[in-house]
């Protein structure tokens, strides 16, 4: 009846119960009469089948007895555990999002670049293709426009030329005209 300095006849007799039914149980004592500090005990019974006729039979038990302090410490470096690990993954994770932003960004910062340059009248600029996915889709599209654009402003400018030309070789026979006039010739 005592064991380990518990006295088991204080024990809910539920447990006992329990054991001649088959069935464990655990159950939580406060601080008083029977523990010196909040406990948990678990029971579970011990039952011997025999082999040949299949009958069961009751033959003892099993009691496993732990100060709640002790549980609770365990319960805390759990915790503690988790929290490390649960940080160590949220930086993974942002070092990975961080990562995957840049490569994402760095193409579309390329694409800003290149307008700016274009816009300034630079018709060379192009981008490169580096992927076959949206972003390098847009890039060879950019790239496209690009090439059109150059050939627009090639034909403008010529067609500038062309037209300064013809009009400048007419200009030039009225302008000597007209000095004539002035000069009485």
């Amino acid at each position: 009846n005592n064991i380990s300095g518990i006295n088991l006849g204080n024990i809910n007799e539920d447990f006992i119960k329990d054991i001649k039914n088959g069935k464990a149980s655990i159950k939580i004592y406060n601080k008083g009469k029977i523990f010196n500090e909040q406990t948990l005990v678990a029971t579970a019974p011990i039952i011997k089948t025999d082999l040949y006729s299949g009958k069961k039979a009751l033959v003892g038990a099993t009691l496993a007895v732990r100060g709640m302090p002790y549980l609770k410490n365990i319960q805390n470096d759990i915790v503690g555990i988790v929290i490390y690990t649960q940080g160590i993954v949220w930086l993974i994770a942002f070092i990975i999002s961080f990562i995957l932003t840049r490569q994402i960004t760095s193409p579309v910062k390329k694409m800003r670049n290149a307008a700016k340059s274009i816009a300034a009248g630079n018709f060379k600029e192009r981008i490169p293709i580096t992927s076959n996915d949206e972003i390098g889709q847009l890039a060879e599209s950019f790239n496209s426009m690009t090439e059109s654009l150059r050939e627009l402003e090639t034909m403008r400018s010529s067609f500038v030329s062309d037209v300064s030309h013809e009009l400048r070789t007419p200009m030039t026979i009225i302008s000597g005209f007209v000095e004539g006039i002035i000069d009485g010739t």
